[in-house]
């Protein structure tokens, strides 16, 4: 093994309170457009976007609920996101207890890389907070144009640090993308 792929949220950074906040920013969004969901009705959404594997969280469940006007699902899926960085940005500056002497300790046999769905204006949390000069090249989702678990942000990152799959193990928090990964991705799931 020669490097690990870290996740952002749950591993370095404190995002317990994630899969509430979107459910919630998606469900006024899509208030916003006069269309009402459910807590439960978006709770089987996320799952079943997540189980299956969708490329990009946010306007996967947007089309969800919108198909099939397109304009209204960018419209829905863009204020999200703007709704989940403004509250990032003001809220999820905690590391997650310990993880800075983790990553200290891993930098000094592996290259890490972060492996995370998130704004580009993480790193410059996780800059803040000291963490972000442990990973070799920093890039994020929002950086690359693609996110997990779409199996070309893992080629992007394999190609990027020249690395092959066997020769990385990815670290992250959710179960159902982590000890599952795509067949294709062909890292070494460690949840």
């Amino acid at each position: 093994m020669r490097a690990i792929f870290c996740d952002v949220g749950g591993v370095i950074l404190d995002e317990s309170f994630y899969a509430s906040l979107l459910s919630q920013a998606m469900r006024d969004a899509l208030s916003k457009e006069g269309i009402g969901v459910t807590e439960q009705q978006m709770a089987a959404a996320i799952d079943r976007c997540v189980r299956t594997f969708v490329p990009g969280l946010r306007r996967a469940l947007a089309w969800r609920f919108t198909k099939p006007d397109i304009d209204k699902c960018d419209r829905i899926a863009d204020r999200v996101r703007e709704s989940l960085a403004q509250w990032a940005e003001k809220n999820a500056r905690r590391l997650t207890p310990g993880i800075r002497d983790v990553l200290a300790f891993l930098s000094e046999s592996f290259v890490l890389v972060l492996a995370g769905n998130a704004p580009s204006r993480t790193k410059n949390v996780l800059a803040e907070l000291e963490v972000l000069h442990f990973f070799a090249e920093p890039e994020v989702s929002e950086d690359i144009g693609l996110s997990k678990p779409d199996t070309r942000f893992f080629e992007y990152l394999l190609r990027k640090h020249d690395l092959k799959p066997e020769e990385v193990v990815m670290i992250g928090t959710a179960s159902t993308t982590i000890s599952s990964p795509p067949k294709s991705s062909a890292c070494a799931p460690c949840s």
